[in-house]
Protein backbone atom coordinates (compact mmCIF):
# COMPACT_ATOMS: atom_id res chain seq x y z
CA UNK A 1 0.00 0.00 0.00
CA UNK A 2 1.03 3.80 -0.70
CA UNK A 3 1.68 5.53 2.28
CA UNK A 4 2.48 9.22 -0.05
CA UNK A 5 0.54 11.72 1.75
CA UNK A 6 0.18 10.00 5.07
CA UNK A 7 3.06 11.87 7.09
CA UNK A 8 3.05 15.23 8.77
CA UNK A 9 4.30 17.17 5.92
CA UNK A 10 1.20 15.08 3.62
CA UNK A 11 -1.23 15.57 6.22
CA UNK A 12 -0.33 19.54 6.42
CA UNK A 13 -0.81 20.03 2.50
CA UNK A 14 -4.46 18.10 2.74
CA UNK A 15 -5.18 20.85 5.58
CA UNK A 16 -4.16 22.96 2.69
CA UNK A 17 -6.09 22.12 0.26
CA UNK A 18 -9.11 22.01 2.51
CA UNK A 19 -8.60 25.17 3.93
CA UNK A 20 -8.47 26.62 -0.27
CA UNK A 21 -12.18 24.87 -0.17
CA UNK A 22 -13.46 26.24 2.34
CA UNK A 23 -11.79 29.78 1.03
CA UNK A 24 -13.84 29.04 -2.17
CA UNK A 25 -16.76 28.13 -0.64
CA UNK A 26 -16.95 31.48 1.26
CA UNK A 27 -16.36 33.30 -2.47
CA UNK A 28 -19.33 31.95 -3.55
CA UNK A 29 -21.29 33.23 -0.80
CA UNK A 30 -19.70 36.48 -1.50
CA UNK A 31 -21.20 36.21 -5.04
CA UNK A 32 -24.43 35.32 -3.83
CA UNK A 33 -23.93 38.38 -1.69
CA UNK A 34 -23.25 40.27 -4.94
CA UNK A 35 -25.91 39.35 -6.61
CA UNK A 36 -28.46 39.95 -3.84
CA UNK A 37 -27.10 43.34 -3.71
CA UNK A 38 -25.39 43.15 -0.17
CA UNK A 39 -21.81 43.32 -1.04
CA UNK A 40 -19.54 46.53 -0.32
CA UNK A 41 -16.35 47.51 -2.09
CA UNK A 42 -13.50 46.64 0.57
CA UNK A 43 -11.71 44.32 -1.92
CA UNK A 44 -11.93 47.02 -4.78
CA UNK A 45 -11.04 49.48 -2.26
CA UNK A 46 -7.97 47.64 -1.50
CA UNK A 47 -6.60 46.70 -4.88
CA UNK A 48 -6.91 50.04 -5.76
CA UNK A 49 -4.65 51.36 -2.79
CA UNK A 50 -2.68 48.90 -3.22
CA UNK A 51 -2.10 49.39 -7.19
CA UNK A 52 -1.66 53.17 -6.14
CA UNK A 53 0.90 52.65 -4.01
CA UNK A 54 2.56 50.44 -6.76
CA UNK A 55 2.47 52.88 -9.52
CA UNK A 56 4.28 55.55 -7.36
CA UNK A 57 7.36 53.31 -7.65
CA UNK A 58 9.76 53.55 -10.39
CA UNK A 59 8.55 51.03 -12.70
CA UNK A 60 5.73 50.86 -10.66
CA UNK A 61 3.61 50.85 -14.33
CA UNK A 62 5.63 47.56 -15.28
CA UNK A 63 5.06 45.78 -12.64
CA UNK A 64 1.50 46.47 -12.37
CA UNK A 65 1.20 45.54 -16.04
CA UNK A 66 3.47 42.55 -15.12
CA UNK A 67 1.09 41.52 -12.07
CA UNK A 68 -1.57 41.54 -14.77
CA UNK A 69 -0.24 39.77 -17.40
CA UNK A 70 0.45 36.75 -14.44
CA UNK A 71 -2.48 36.85 -13.42
CA UNK A 72 -3.67 36.59 -16.85
CA UNK A 73 -1.82 34.00 -17.47
CA UNK A 74 -2.62 31.86 -14.26
CA UNK A 75 -5.86 32.15 -15.19
CA UNK A 76 -5.65 30.17 -18.87
CA UNK A 77 -2.90 27.77 -17.37
CA UNK A 78 -6.19 26.57 -14.68
CA UNK A 79 -8.17 27.06 -17.72
CA UNK A 80 -5.86 24.53 -19.83
CA UNK A 81 -5.27 22.39 -16.57
CA UNK A 82 -9.44 21.96 -16.32
CA UNK A 83 -9.97 21.33 -20.05
CA UNK A 84 -7.01 18.92 -20.47
CA UNK A 85 -8.05 17.40 -16.99
CA UNK A 86 -4.65 17.96 -16.01
CA UNK A 87 -4.91 17.81 -12.81
CA UNK A 88 -6.19 13.87 -12.67
CA UNK A 89 -2.65 13.03 -13.11
CA UNK A 90 -2.07 14.27 -9.66
CA UNK A 91 -4.91 12.17 -7.71
CA UNK A 92 -4.57 8.81 -6.42
CA UNK A 93 -7.27 7.77 -8.62
CA UNK A 94 -6.28 4.38 -8.22
CA UNK A 95 -7.92 4.64 -4.67
CA UNK A 96 -11.10 6.52 -5.91
CA UNK A 97 -14.41 4.32 -7.36
CA UNK A 98 -16.02 5.39 -10.36
CA UNK A 99 -18.60 8.00 -8.68
CA UNK A 100 -15.54 9.92 -6.62
CA UNK A 101 -13.61 10.12 -9.84
CA UNK A 102 -16.74 11.28 -11.98
CA UNK A 103 -17.82 14.10 -9.59
CA UNK A 104 -14.35 15.10 -9.23
CA UNK A 105 -13.02 15.49 -12.66
CA UNK A 106 -16.16 17.45 -13.24
CA UNK A 107 -16.03 20.05 -10.47
CA UNK A 108 -12.18 20.42 -11.64
CA UNK A 109 -13.51 21.08 -15.10
CA UNK A 110 -15.76 23.71 -13.78
CA UNK A 111 -14.45 25.26 -10.66
CA UNK A 112 -10.83 25.79 -13.09
CA UNK A 113 -12.95 27.42 -15.84
CA UNK A 114 -14.09 29.35 -13.29
CA UNK A 115 -11.09 30.19 -11.79
CA UNK A 116 -9.82 30.97 -15.12
CA UNK A 117 -12.70 34.16 -15.91
CA UNK A 118 -11.82 35.86 -12.35
CA UNK A 119 -8.31 35.44 -12.59
CA UNK A 120 -8.23 36.92 -15.92
CA UNK A 121 -11.02 39.29 -15.36
CA UNK A 122 -8.95 40.92 -12.63
CA UNK A 123 -5.65 40.47 -14.49
CA UNK A 124 -7.11 42.43 -17.53
CA UNK A 125 -8.23 45.14 -15.44
CA UNK A 126 -4.41 45.41 -13.70
CA UNK A 127 -3.26 45.65 -17.37
CA UNK A 128 -6.09 48.29 -17.94
CA UNK A 129 -4.86 49.91 -14.37
CA UNK A 130 -1.11 49.70 -15.79
CA UNK A 131 -1.87 50.94 -19.66
CA UNK A 132 -3.93 54.11 -18.41
CA UNK A 133 -2.05 55.27 -14.61
CA UNK A 134 -5.22 55.08 -13.15
CA UNK A 135 -5.01 52.67 -9.75
CA UNK A 136 -8.73 52.88 -10.01
CA UNK A 137 -9.08 50.60 -12.87
CA UNK A 138 -7.61 47.66 -10.72
CA UNK A 139 -10.51 45.55 -9.06
CA UNK A 140 -10.73 42.55 -6.58
CA UNK A 141 -12.49 39.46 -6.88
CA UNK A 142 -15.46 41.16 -5.96
CA UNK A 143 -15.23 44.04 -8.85
CA UNK A 144 -14.69 41.07 -10.98
CA UNK A 145 -17.49 39.53 -10.15
CA UNK A 146 -19.53 42.87 -10.11
CA UNK A 147 -17.93 44.10 -13.60
CA UNK A 148 -19.56 40.79 -14.84
CA UNK A 149 -22.91 41.65 -13.15
CA UNK A 150 -23.25 44.97 -14.98
CA UNK A 151 -22.86 43.57 -18.51
CA UNK A 152 -26.66 42.56 -20.04
CA UNK A 153 -26.97 38.79 -18.87
CA UNK A 154 -24.97 40.03 -15.82
CA UNK A 155 -27.40 37.74 -13.71
CA UNK A 156 -26.38 34.89 -15.57
CA UNK A 157 -23.07 35.54 -16.04
CA UNK A 158 -22.92 35.84 -12.13
CA UNK A 159 -24.60 32.93 -11.69
CA UNK A 160 -22.18 30.95 -13.78
CA UNK A 161 -19.40 32.59 -12.41
CA UNK A 162 -21.09 31.25 -8.98
CA UNK A 163 -21.36 27.76 -9.90
CA UNK A 164 -17.53 27.75 -11.21
CA UNK A 165 -16.18 29.34 -7.81
CA UNK A 166 -18.52 26.63 -5.65
CA UNK A 167 -17.12 23.74 -8.09
CA UNK A 168 -13.89 24.90 -7.20
CA UNK A 169 -14.51 24.47 -3.53
CA UNK A 170 -15.01 21.14 -4.44
CA UNK A 171 -12.84 20.86 -6.65
CA UNK A 172 -9.88 21.44 -3.63
CA UNK A 173 -11.99 18.99 -1.08
CA UNK A 174 -11.45 16.51 -3.72
CA UNK A 175 -7.97 17.85 -4.07
CA UNK A 176 -7.57 17.53 -0.19
CA UNK A 177 -8.71 13.77 -0.23
CA UNK A 178 -7.22 12.40 -3.14
CA UNK A 179 -4.00 14.51 -4.22
CA UNK A 180 -0.85 12.77 -4.43
CA UNK A 181 1.31 14.27 -1.96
Amino acid sequence: MNDVGKGAKGLAKRAGYFGSGTIYAYLTYSTVKIISGAAEQSQNQKAQKTTATVLRWPAGKCIVGAGGLVLIGVGLWSGYRGIEKKFLNDWMTEKMSAAPQSWGSRAGVVGLLGWMVVFALIGVFLVKAAHDYNAREAIGLDGALQKLANHSYGSWLLGISAAGLFAYAVFCLFEARYRKV
